[in-house]
Formats: C-alpha cells, sequence, structure tokens
C-alpha cells in the first residue's frame, strides 16, 4: 500500500508520480563535516502498521559516510514533522567540521 505525505492511500500510479517529483520527496538535505543526512518521503509503510495498527512509517532519515549509507543510523517516522525532527537530531550529533587552521 502507498501513502501520500498525509498518510492517506494513494494509487499505485499516484505513488510514481510524487515519487519521480523530488521537490516532492526530498525533504532535506544537509553536509557537515564530509558527511550527509537526506531525508525523504519514502511512500510505502516501513514499519509493523499492518500488524498493530500504528500509523504508516513512511518518511526515512539515513545518514551517508565518506564510505556509504549508514543503514544502522536510518530513522523512521510517521509525519513530515516527526522526520525534520529525526533530521536536525541526526545533524546536531555530528561532529564540526575541523577547521583549516586547526591540527
Amino acid at each position: 500500500m502507498f501513502f501520500d505525505k498525509d498518510a492517506s492511500p494513494i494509487s499505485p500510479q499516484r505513488f510514481a508520480a510524487l515519487h519521480s517529483d523530488l521537490s516532492y520527496r526530498i525533504i532535506a538535505r544537509d553536509t557537515k563535516a564530509g558527511f550527509s543526512i537526506i531525508t525523504a518521503w519514502l511512500g510505502s509503510d516501513q514499519g509493523d502498521s499492518w500488524l498493530d495498527n500504528s500509523p504508516p512509517l513512511i518518511f526515512g532519515t539515513i545518514l551517508k559516510t565518506p564510505t556509504g549509507y549508514d543503514t544502522a543510523s536510518e530513522l523512521l517516522a510517521a509525519t513530515e514533522e516527526q522526520a525534520r525532527e529525526n533530521h536536525q537530531s541526526l545533524l546536531a550529533a555530528l561532529p564540526s567540521p575541523i577547521s583549516p587552521d586547526q591540527p
């Protein structure tokens, strides 16, 4: 099953159209100290809402390190607001960039 950003069910055709629109799909993207954080609308439930009737987890935030994606750090969310909070908390946890005059 597919969902829009408001967690309303949508058709596979609508999902495909929204998923191809980067301005809809990408919620936030930041780079800090050589790391990238990307938060996106995923559009399909990444959790177990079908088991326990919880809200679908349709947003994801992930850390990209210089060697690849750190899937262990992935954070899922049911709302765009929660996804933005996850993004900011992951961004705040990254080390500050080293200035050129520091060893």
